[in-house]
Order: structure tokens, then C-alpha cells, then sequence
């Protein structure tokens, strides 16, 4: 294997590139991971703990009853769409 060295066993193999487009493909994965994680460690979590964290990161006085989130991505004007989402008391 180019660049990296392979462990092979019953279950499946692991891959350890130490540079190279492997290295950076190894790199990617682990922070889609991290984020994943970090995504479904906030999901469990109750909006009674997350709004007030989230006033406190955005320094309001109070935390966010009503939070509207607006898309209208560009795709050269032709089409072009928009979505919006509502949360309420934290939750969608």
C-alpha cells in the first residue's frame, strides 16, 4: 500500500496513511465524525439547556423564544428556491 501501512483481521482492515491524498482523506473523515458526534451529543440535549448556552454565545439578555432560519442558496439565478425553519421554545 502506497504512502501507509495496513492491518488486516477478522472484522475488517484499518488503513494509516502518513501523507499524501490518503492522509488527507483520513483527515476528513475524522472531523465528519467529529461532527457528527458533536451534532447528536446537542440533539439529546433539552432546549432548557441549550437556549440559554446559546444566548450566552450571543450575548443577548434574554434567550430566544422563536428562532427562524432562512436558506435561498444561489444556483446562477435561474430556479432559484428558498426554505425557512422554525423553532419554537427550541424545538423545530
Amino acid at each position: 500500500m502506497p504512502n501507509g501501512s495496513r492491518t488486516e483481521g477478522k472484522e475488517g482492515s484499518i488503513a494509516v496513511y502518513k501523507r499524501g491524498q490518503g492522509r488527507g482523506l483520513l483527515e476528513m473523515a475524522r472531523r465528519n465524525a467529529e461532527n457528527i458526534f458533536k451534532t447528536e451529543r446537542l440533539r439529546a440535549e433539552e432546549p432548557e439547556e441549550t437556549l440559554p448556552r446559546l444566548a450566552e454565545k450571543l450575548a443577548l439578555k434574554n434567550f430566544p423564544r422563536r428562532i427562524e432560519c432562512f436558506d435561498t442558496p444561489n444556483i446562477g439565478g435561474s430556479y432559484a428556491v428558498g426554505s425557512m425553519v422554525t423553532f419554537l421554545a427550541g424545538k423545530p
